[in-house]
């Protein structure tokens, strides 16, 4: 019970053999997660971006649980100690600088200091003001997710993917990462939207599953991938889905691997492996938790899903342009998210899990006053009528695949002798009537109306007929 100054006792409290970071392990933290950015080249030369979702899952969140239970483990070593304090009280310098006071202010300064995050774009270190906060996201120094126009134009983006990886580090020297994708695209282009789970899965749940668990998902509408890889050619793709953003990487890693054979499904023989094509994925800011409460609770993924669409047309364009041309869901809540996004009605595409898609909203714009039944269906994404209709909206017909496929079957013309079908273009370049026409055949008229140039049996072909004959083939 001897008098003891309040250095001398800190002296001892750490010399004690119970510290906190023997009764509790520090398990290696998690990467981090971050969905994929849209920065768009506005018509006034400007860069905008979507939202920077980047979160750290354990980082900060980590580190405050471990500086709460350090703190108890050091208030339960006050407390066993309070009587010797209390019997020496009146030998405590009160000008010694280890004071409780100052111990709380050291705390509250730590828990204030934000961790510097370090941002590389395509391997290239770029200096930003982006820091990660005590909830583990990270923002920009006005506290906004979007950075402004001169740091997008630091980032040196080139067309299409780009890769970007978030870096930081906690005092203890724990590192952490997060990698996405950035992509650049033009004010001109287009946007097609399309959700995960149910409508590139048969099911949510399975597809759920199957894509995070398996490294080979199948799961999948038949024809979904040579679907979109078409309309790839003429328009954006992006990928939207309630899920959380822990799941970002497992997201992107079952788009990317999700194969299926062109043409298998049509009966006709294998022409080539097709993918989904690459595109951006926007997952939900919330923790797993909140994503399953608003999934299946709350029953509210829309209100997510509008805000992004949102943002997105936002980063087009400060003039409210509407990027979107369509829209595929399998809930009405993904209908209601594309309505309220400003997607048209008539290309907003409802799929169930028998892959019968159908428009949910083609009462309002049924020419055919609602007698037809059939009207606003399809049979899957193999369906020839759907095809027309989504290249209808986007304007143009498909380009082309550059893949390996056989040539396509010519059907069988009904010719005169060994003639070949007479076009227009061919018929203008042909010569007048009654020039040498012994020596250039004669045009014949076929059962069906068409007109048709006979080949000539003469050697002396023109070459007229000869140059007429190859246009047509």
């Amino acid at each position: 019970h001897e008098p003891i100054s309040r250095r001398a006792m800190a002296s001892h409290l750490e010399a004690e053999p119970l510290r906190p970071a023997e009764w509790t392990s520090r398990p290696e933290p998690s990467e981090g997660s971050a969905v994929d950015v849209i920065a768009v080249r506005r018509e006034d030369g400007t860069l905008a971006s979507t939202a920077f979702g980047v979160k750290f899952v354990t980082t900060r969140m980590y580190e405050s649980a471990y500086a709460t239970m350090a703190s108890m483990a050091a208030k339960l070593s006050r407390s066993y100690s309070s009587r010797r304090r209390a019997a020496a009280k009146e030998d405590f310098d009160e000008d010694d600088p280890y004071s409780e006071e100052e111990d709380e202010e050291e705390e509250e300064e730590e828990d204030d200091d934000d961790l510097a995050v370090v941002v590389r774009v395509n391997e290239r270190r770029v200096e930003t003001t982006m820091r990660c906060g005590s909830d583990g996201y990270c923002r920009f120094a006005d506290g906004k997710e979007r950075p402004p126009s001169s740091t997008l134009e630091a980032f040196e983006l080139q067309p299409g993917k780009n890769d970007v990886r978030f870096e930081t580090a906690t005092k203890q020297g724990r590192k952490f990462v997060a990698e996405s994708r950035i992509f650049l695209w033009s004010h001109r282009d287009v946007v097609v939207a399309c959700d995960v789970d149910g409508t590139i899965t048969r099911s949510d749940v399975r597809g759920f599953v199957d894509s995070v668990a398996s490294d080979t998902p199948t799961n999948a509408h038949v024809g979904v991938c040579d679907f979109f890889d078409q309309i790839s050619t003429k328009a954006q793709i992006v990928y939207l889905t309630s899920r959380p953003v822990v799941l970002a990487d497992a997201t992107r890693s079952f788009l990317r691997h999700l194969k299926q054979t062109s043409g298998q499904a049509r009966g006709r023989p294998p022409f080539r492996d097709a993918f989904l094509p690459e595109g951006p994925v926007i997952l939900s800011r919330t923790n797993l938790v909140g994503a399953l409460y608003s999934e299946l609770v709350a029953r509210t993924p829309h209100e997510f899903k509008t805000w992004a669409l949102n943002d997105l047309a936002e980063a087009f364009s400060t003039t409210k342009k509407n990027p979107f041309k369509a829209g595929f869901g399998n809930k009405h809540t993904d209908c209601q998210a594309y309505r309220a996004a400003g997607v048209p009605i008539d290309a907003i595409f409802l799929i169930n899990a028998d892959s019968s898609i159908k428009l949910p909203f083609a009462d309002a714009f049924d020419e055919h006053g609602g007698d037809n039944d059939d009207y606003g269906s399809f049979q899957g994404y193999t369906d020839p009528d759907l095809r027309q209709r989504i290249f209808h909206l986007l304007g143009t017909p498909p380009v082309p695949r550059p893949v390996t496929r056989p040539p396509a079957v010519r059907p069988v013309l009904p010719v005169a002798g060994a003639g070949v079908l007479m076009t227009t273009k061919a018929k203008q370049q042909l010569p007048p009537e009654g020039q040498t026409p012994e020596k250039q055949g004669g045009q014949q008229q076929s059962k069906n109306g068409s007109s048709f140039l006979t080949t000539p049996n003469s050697s002396t072909t023109s070459p007229a007929t000869l140059h007429a004959a190859a246009s047509v083939l």
